[in-house]
């Protein structure tokens, strides 16, 4: 998409409306309020504008080049001239499409009603429908509704089903020329708008009563009208959830995956009882009038548990906290309402509403991106563990249930995110944190809030806790959770090589983070959390050569550290991560069968080679990622596989990895050579041992092996998988030539 870096960019959408308008536009101000992303297709921004003292919509859609026909075919359709004299606005070379209403592409019904009866904005989403006011006959007050032509159908068929129903309002005529519906005013406000406003007493009376307005709705014999069964959608739309999110999130798609199948485990279940549902159940689809409470918004009517929308109308509860709307304590008083309401009428299984929850807030996990929230990425990382907190709140009732067994790795993830869900709960920031911690961080300040940053579901959690000091200043914590229980090896592993290396007096750049305490109670121990720059951008730096020079040398002194480790790992251990990994990468990707059997043999053939080599003390997961590097240290991160190897290990592992990196990014895997040459430099000027380059060549290229393996689990990477193997069949074919001239030269 040549045109998604403007889109982006409020600053570049102004000065191409400004160059484009036939008035003159004078403080032009742009906020963006939506974002609509399609991989591989398009993305569309909806911007807030003014301008002149008036304010209006824009929106700008960028095309991707095999998509790019769909911009043509969006310009043959008539315009009408909008706000600022603009209609539609084009940029062909970066393949942009703007427009002010009416001008929608897709709605074309909306340019025919703005003729004659300018309807007066209430919603929109752009290609999908709009919602106004207009004057109706005898000059009464209507909402017109316009979609696009392919969801006409359904929607007319919806509006006949709602205007059966008595909390909707009465349907006031269809439009079949301009894909129109007409529905009669109804004056009031939502709930979300008078809860904002209204006494606590107040606003709790209003969500019982809402409770109560969802039973007789669900309580409503469900009509004859083919409604879909949305439980049955659930696998489909748990799966376009998920991709969704890790196409703009990849890195959180190890939680993502986790919360997708836990989610269908627990929903995906016979029995059910089905209901007429809303579908889209939330506090501004109920409207408070003097005649009583009335339901918004049938778009989403459907047959499905009662759950379903309880839980989803608790999950907007809990984003409206996310995003500060709402106190976690009125949300909590506002759910409890609301459910007591409903149970009045009708049963609820507590068991599935848990789950309908989770599903309700999974569902909108991609609001932060969406409507362009500020610090989004961590917001979403932050709804994620909040999803995740959920689910693990049913542990105790899922493992009593007979209908659900659950596996050892489920009892594993269960038991991890339980210890997330206390280490993340403000109460433990004063009690078992604050024991842990040791008297001279206490001294700095006190914790203030903590976020879940990294969870690999059923193995590990990383969470950083923010400490402000007595101006305010903040500093850090890093707290390592392990789901089998608290890592002591490891914390104790650190702790001997922090002591060792800063008494050292060979000044040589090597540093791990302070361990400041271990928490058994929470499965956990603490770190300080260290200032500077990752790995991969000290080596993208004007600095790179430098710094891979001081990570070599930072990486030679950890393997002449005098630290006893009882945990080994040889050519046999080696031999088994190839068989296990080229299995599976042989399942993923059958058509590449013969060439990665191919790989593998060769592969065996190098761990054969690599027996009966010196050991030292070794990291044996040495890339840049676990490195942060300022002017003076190279700190080395994550030593939980810290054990007695052959240091050509580490070091082929790391020239790897950049060469993989490279290959991904640049297209080249040698783009980095001065740097991969700086490392060696650092690493190698105390000397090394006569196999040293033999070996370190065989696990860079078993390293290459494992990353080819690692492409094919991420939608990201999968792309390059096939570069990745070539590449380690044309490695393999250099290192067994190597190996030829070595024989014929009698070495």
């Amino acid at each position: 998409m040549p045109g998604i870096a403007a889109l982006f960019s409020p600053a570049a959408i102004a000065q191409w409306i400004h160059q484009a308008s036939a008035v003159d536009v004078r403080n032009l101000v742009l906020s963006p309020r939506y974002i609509r992303f399609k991989p591989d297709a398009s993305c569309l921004v909806v911007f807030d504008g003014h301008a002149d003292g008036e304010s209006f919509l824009f929106t700008a859609k960028a095309f991707s080049r095999k998509n790019a026909v769909k911009l043509d075919k969006a310009l043959s359709r008539g315009s009408a001239q909008g706000f600022l004299g603009l209609d539609r606005i084009v940029d062909r070379s970066r393949l942009l499409l703007g427009w002010v209403l009416p001008n929608d592409p897709i709605l074309r019904g909306l340019k025919r009603y703005s003729a004659d009866s300018q309807p007066n904005l209430l919603a929109y989403k752009p290609e999908r429908r709009y919602v106004g006011t207009l004057t109706g006959p005898h000059g009464r007050k209507q909402v017109l509704k316009i979609y696009k032509k392919a969801a006409f159908t359904r929607a007319c068929e919806l509006a006949r089903t709602a205007d059966a129903l008595p909390m909707f309002p009465k349907l006031a005529g269809i439009d079949e020329q301009r894909c129109g519906i007409r529905l009669d005013w109804i004056d009031g406000d939502t709930l979300a708008t008078v809860a904002a406003r209204g006494a606590p007493d107040i606003s709790h009376g209003r969500f019982v009563a809402t409770g109560e307005l969802l039973a007789s709705l669900h309580a409503h014999p469900v009509p004859d009208a083919g409604l879909a069964r949305t439980e049955e959608s659930i696998p489909g739309r748990l799966h376009l959830i998920a991709r969704g999110i890790v196409e703009i999130a990849p890195h959180l798609e190890s939680t993502v995956e986790w919360i997708a199948s836990t989610v269908h485990r627990r929903l995906c279940v016979d029995g059910c009882r089905e209901v007429l549902s809303h579908g889209d159940f939330y506090s501004n689809q109920v409207l408070i009038t003097e005649g009583g409470m009335r339901l918004l918004d049938y778009d989403e009517l459907g047959v499905a548990s009662p759950e379903a929308d309880l839980g989803l109308f608790i999950a907007h509860l809990e984003f409206d906290v996310l995003r500060g709307r709402l106190s976690a304590q009125q949300a909590a008083a506002a759910s409890e309402a609301f459910l007591a309401g409903y149970a009045r009428a009708l049963p609820i299984d507590s068991g599935r509403l848990a789950a309908q929850i989770a599903y309700g807030m999974f569902q909108l996990a991609h609001r932060p991106f969406r409507d362009w929230m500020p610090g989004w990425p961590e917001l979403m990382q932050q709804w994620l563990a909040r999803i995740a907190v959920r689910l693990a709140e049913r542990v105790e009732i899922s493992r009593r249930s007979t209908s659900e067994t659950a596996t050892a790795g489920t009892e594993l993830g269960e038991r991890l995110m339980l210890q997330i869900q206390r280490a993340l709960a403000e109460s433990a920031y004063d009690t078992l944190l604050a024991d842990a911690i040791p008297a001279d961080v206490k001294a700095q300040g006190r914790i203030v809030q903590g976020m879940l940053i990294r969870h690999k579901p059923g193995r590990r959690a990383l969470i950083r806790y923010t400490l402000h000091d007595a101006d305010h200043r903040a500093f850090g914590l890093i707290g390592k959770l392990r789901a089998k229980g608290t890592d002591q090896r490891t914390f104790a592993t650190t702790q001997a090589i922090h002591e060792i290396v800063t008494t050292d007096d060979r000044h040589l750049p090597l540093r791990v983070p302070r361990p400041l305490a271990s928490v058994p109670d929470l499965d956990m121990w603490l770190q300080e959390e260290i200032a500077g720059t990752d790995g991969w951008s000290a080596l993208a730096s004007d600095d790179a050569a430098a710094n891979a020079l001081r990570i070599g040398e930072a990486l030679r002194r950890l393997h002449g550290l005098d630290l006893p480790t009882r945990r080994t790992h040889g050519a046999d251990d080696e031999l088994s991560i190839i068989d296990q990994r080229l299995a599976a990468a042989q399942c993923e990707m059958p058509h590449l069968r013969l060439r990665i059997q191919a790989v593998w043999d060769a592969g065996r053939a190098c761990c054969e080679s690599l027996r009966n080599r010196p050991r030292c003390n070794a990291h044996r997961d040495f890339y840049p990622a676990q490195l942060i590097v300022d002017a003076e240290w190279v700190y080395v991160l994550d030593l939980d596989l810290f054990c007695n190897a052959d240091p050509a290990l580490d070091v082929g592992n790391f020239i790897a990895h950049i060469e993989e990196s490279d290959l991904r990014n640049a297209g080249n895997p040698h783009a980095r050579q001065h740097v991969i040459e700086a490392f060696t430099r650092g690493y190698m000027k105390h000397g090394y041992d006569p196999g040293f380059m033999s070996a370190l060549e065989r696990y860079r290229v078993l390293s290459l092996v494992r990353l080819f393996h690692i492409s094919t689990g991420f939608a990201e990477r999968r792309a390059f998988s096939n570069d990745i193997l070539a590449y380690c069949e044309q490695q393999i074919a250099q290192l067994n030539s190597a190996d030829s001239r070595l024989i014929l030269a009698g070495k």
